[in-house]
């Protein structure tokens, strides 16, 4: 019996080795002329990395000097919000994104953006459990004025 054990805790072991995609924070990086803006609406397209590439600066990064290679592709769509009188005095645009990671399978969040911080994404979909839930709260941090941090809750 302890040998079944064994044997199922290293197959499990060498299973989640394996599996490449099981980190949960994705950094996004805009390059300049990645997104389109028209009156209020809005739409971009970026490369996303794995979490933690992207430091923190008040200044815009660089994405083509970041040290790693994109895993993946951020697709947005969003209209500002900040001029509505409802809205709330942090909220900055609403919005819908895609994160297409290589070869693994994707996930959707959407949600105001804010200019605090950190907030709230709802996530709304994922083909796969390992790169993000398919339901629940991300966490956004916003690292420059050009790159973000999205963690799911994995």
């Amino acid at each position: 019996m302890n040998k079944i054990l064994s044997y199922g805790f290293a197959a499990a072991l060498v299973l989640f080795t394996a599996l490449p995609a099981l980190a949960n924070s994705y950094d996004v990086c805009l390059d300049q002329g990645d997104d389109v803006v028209n009156g209020f609406n809005f739409a971009a397209v970026a490369s996303v990395y794995p979490g933690g590439t992207v430091s923190k600066s008040t200044a815009g990064v660089e994405c083509s000097a970041l040290s790693a290679s994109p895993i993946g592709t951020f697709f947005a769509q969003g209209v500002a919000v900040s001029e509505l009188p409802k809205a709330s005095a942090t909220d900055s645009l609403y919005v819908v994104w895609h994160f297409r990671i290589n070869g693994q399978g994707a996930f959707d969040t959407t949600g105001p953006t804010e200019t605090t911080a950190t907030y709230p994404q709802t996530i709304i979909g994922s083909t796969n459990i390992f790169i993000s839930p398919p339901t629940g709260q991300a966490t956004v941090t916003n690292l420059a004025p050009n790159a973000f941090r999205i963690k799911v809750g994995l």
